[in-house]
């Protein structure tokens, strides 16, 4: 069992993030919840981990609890949850999933600057509501830490004896999930060398001999073979109410992905975004959260700070480019705010709000012109 985890924005290869989401997420379940857990990385600003409240605590199957992250002043932390990398603002709360039964581990950071520190982590045990095998039932006795291969190399990994203990000191059984293509697990041993980057959530699960299991995840990240491989850069536009009445405005965000595990470049990322005639975009450098209109999670976090306006044709187009020094970090994102507004565009009117990043022939921040245009359809009432 497992809540599966897209952890698209945690790279060994790079510090430096643009990941600004929302404020506090519920985290969705989908069929049980998991552990996900990060190891240390250098931490060259200084940055101090947040401290995550509680950092460990026990709840049944169906309970209600939430973490609070305190601590990073002048800073977000951000953290893995589903779907990706979230954000929560200094003493906000991160929901715990509870449907089912597993441990979860909430890894989270301090974001300051363009930079992040080393991992707090908060470990939750679900236990079953009156599970009549709680005597006999495996336990997760020591969460597993995030793990780092590359593509193309050999990979072994040894799951350490102790992550699991059985009551009765049965012989456990482990089996494993999400594993990479080229990796499998033979015995307690996950070896192969895998063939895709990304970042995966693997699922260990001991069975014991009476046939009762208890399972935990990790993070495997997987970097790109060679020194020199390219970025990718693809954008996307969240704009959940995209009708407009006369004279209206909303407020939306477009968030900027890496989908090859390759930093960009620093300074040089430009993006464009249009409106249709009718409308006007506008953007605000000064704001580090937006209230998505229509949106499920506000205020949602943003790093307008980081780029700047470098081209306005009436209004309409917006030329941003990323601040010397800011690059978007391997499996990461940039996630900026806008706000459209509806001015003589007729009723009744369909037309598109199109984002690129613009074409790079030189492989500097995208090596993948397929990608780069984003388009939303909005409608005049």
């Amino acid at each position: 069992m497992r809540l599966p985890l897209q952890l698209h924005a945690y790279s060994a290869l790079t510090r430096c993030l643009g990941i600004l989401l929302g404020l506090t997420i519920a985290v969705s379940v989908s069929a049980a919840p998991v552990i996900t857990s990060a190891g240390s990385f250098s931490n060259p600003c200084g940055l101090t981990p947040p401290t995550l409240s509680p950092a460990s605590a026990t709840v049944a199957v169906g309970g209600v609890l939430s973490v609070t992250a305190t601590g990073c002043a002048g800073g977000i932390i951000q953290y893995f949850g589903s779907g990706g990398v979230y954000t929560v603002a200094p003493g906000g709360s991160i929901s715990v999933p509870t449907s089912a039964t597993g441990t979860v581990v909430i890894p989270a950071a301090c974001s300051k600057s363009g930079c992040l520190s080393d991992i707090a982590e908060a470990v939750i045990t679900i236990v079953p509501a009156g599970d009549p095998n709680a005597a006999t039932r495996p336990l997760v006795a020591n969460p597993i830490g995030t793990q780092n291969a590359t593509v193309g190399s050999n990979f072994t990994f040894i799951i350490p004896a102790n992550t699991f203990t059985d009551p009765g000191n049965n012989p456990l059984t482990l089996t494993a999930a999400g594993l990479p293509d080229g990796l499998t697990l033979t015995g307690s041993i996950i070896m192969g060398p895998p063939t895709s980057a990304g970042i995966y959530p693997v699922t260990i699960t001991a069975t014991n001999t009476l046939g009762l299991s208890i399972n935990t995840t990790f993070t495997l990240i997987v970097s790109p073979s060679g020194p020199g491989a390219p970025s990718d850069l693809t954008p996307t536009i969240t704009l959940p109410q995209a009708n407009f009445p006369a004279s209206s405005s909303r407020d939306f965000v477009v968030t900027i992905s890496e989908l090859n595990g390759m930093p960009t470049s620093a300074g040089n990322v430009p993006v464009t975004i249009t409106v249709p005639f009718g409308y006007t975009i506008s953007y605000s450098n000064a704001i580090s959260t937006i209230n998505v209109t229509d949106g499920l999670t506000n205020p949602v976090a943003v790093d307008n700070a980081n780029w700047t306006v470098t081209a306005n044709s009436g209004n309409r187009q917006l030329t941003l480019m990323i601040n010397s020094g800011q690059s978007i970090p391997g499996f990461g994102k940039a996630v900026l705010g806008f706000t459209a507004t509806r001015t003589t565009a007729n009723a009744g009117s369909a037309s598109v709000v199109t984002v690129n990043v613009s074409d790079d022939a030189a492989n500097t921040y995208d090596s993948n012109a397929a990608n780069n245009i984003y388009s939303r359809v909005i409608s005049g009432l």
